[in-house]
């Protein structure tokens, strides 16, 4: 099945959820590796279900009879509730993964998740968004990555947590989508890493824009990791992100450190990390290197690019405040396949 047709058909399911309001923006398939057999499979919960206050809910998916390997997911939440800010949500796969979909986001806003596509491809992080009351996002990268599914077997049950977390507000969620990509094939990878050596200071309230050349890999991406060894007397100035070859921007941390010190002085960001930077279960602390992190922003936005031409890394001080630090180095790793994602057969 054509990618195009495939995105017709997701919205022609999407018109028969009850109580979900048809979005005409098609969803973000990344392009497949070559020599591929492409798969698509929908599903939807069973819903309403009421979110209580200080409450856990779930809601679940069944994907039955799938072919391949995931290669790309997106959710579709339909949640009234009076308060995002209150909201966690989570995402679990059969084989047990867990992705952030959204924490503690929305602030004091009514129903900004009512329709919203979660898609790594989105062009905007669910941490940074610009929200409006009872306006809903129409799409979102989710906190955490959804790429960090990418290579499992789909097939099994798949369960949407959603998480009130404070009192004095409720909601309800009315209905939700997931649609999974799969492909078949044997796949053949190629992994290089790309460095930029040079030691670049940071300035006070000022950006950085260094960059790494790649040539001659062949295939699509499919996996992306990213090192930054940048120590910082008050690690919460700094905003960074990584940008494409084809102009596709992620983030990997905006002001979230506070004033720490140090804690990206070694950073290994990737999009199946165990820790992300936006919902940490364990605090900053001084001079404390975050060794693995998942960027605020989804790494899996380049699945499916081209990898060659220029690399640009924007490390950006924010603050005036008199702190200031260091880009020693950074690198890119990237992985290419030709057929299929991880472990296909």
């Amino acid at each position: 099945m054509k990618k195009q047709n495939y995105k017709k058909l997701w919205l022609a399911c999407l018109a028969s959820l009850a109580g979900l309001t048809l979005s005409t923006q098609a969803q973000i398939v990344p392009t497949e590796p070559a020599n591929v057999i492409s798969n698509y499979y929908t599903s939807s919960v069973n819903a309403p279900v009421p979110i209580p206050d200080l409450s856990t809910n779930t809601a679940t998916f069944n994907i039955t009879n799938a072919v391949g390997k995931v290669w790309d997911v997106n959710l579709r939440t339909s949640i009234t509730n009076s308060f995002a800010d209150d909201l966690d949500i989570y995402l679990t796969s059969p084989q047990g993964t867990r992705v952030a979909i959204t924490t503690d986001n929305g602030g004091a806003n009514d129903n900004v998740f009512d329709g919203t596509w979660w898609d790594d491809q989105a062009a905007t992080n669910s941490s940074d968004a610009n929200y409006v009351d009872l306006v809903p996002q129409p799409t979102l990268q989710p906190e955490g990555a959804m790429s960090a599914f990418n290579g499992e077997n789909p097939n099994g049950t798949w369960t949407l947590t959603v998480i009130d977390d404070a009192g004095g507000d409720i909601g309800t969620l009315n209905a939700a989508q997931l649609d999974i990509a799969t492909y078949v094939g044997k796949p053949t990878y190629v992994t290089k890493t790309y460095t930029n050596s040079v030691s670049t200071p940071i300035p006070d309230n000022a950006s950085i824009n260094p960059t790494v050349s790649v040539t001659g890999l062949p295939y699509r991406i499919s996996e992306i990791k990213i090192f930054t060894k940048t120590p910082h007397t008050s690690c919460g100035d700094l905003d960074v992100t990584l940008t494409s070859p084809q102009g596709t921007t992620t983030t990997l941390v905006t002001d979230r450190a506070g004033g720490s010190t140090n804690v990206f002085d070694g950073t290994l960001w990737y999009d199946n990390a165990t820790e992300a930077v936006a919902d940490l279960t364990t605090p900053f602390q001084d001079n404390v290197v975050k060794t693995e992190l998942v960027p605020e922003g989804c790494l899996g936005a380049f699945n499916g690019e081209n990898p060659n031409g220029t690399w640009t890394l924007n490390v950006t001080d924010d603050n005036l405040n008199g702190n200031v630090g260091n880009l020693d180095n950074w690198w890119i790793e990237i992985t290419t396949c030709a057929a299929g994602v991880n472990d296909v057969n």
